[in-house]
């Protein structure tokens, strides 16, 4: 546990530039589906944000 709070802001850059790589990736695949799992990811990132809620 005291890792993961020393390294918050490690694992949260991490975090956001797989996001950022996968939604890059997606948008050259012809299939929504993975467009819908990136999404998806997306919410949870900014659930966990200081904004809060997720935008719709």
């Amino acid at each position: 546990m005291s890792w993961i709070t020393e390294n918050w802001v490690n694992i949260l850059a991490a975090a956001t530039s797989l996001v950022t790589t996968a939604s890059v990736l997606v948008k050259f695949t012809p299939d929504t589906h993975d467009d819908e799992i990136v999404a998806a990811a997306l919410k949870f990132l900014q659930w966990l944000s200081i904004n809060g809620k997720p935008k719709a």
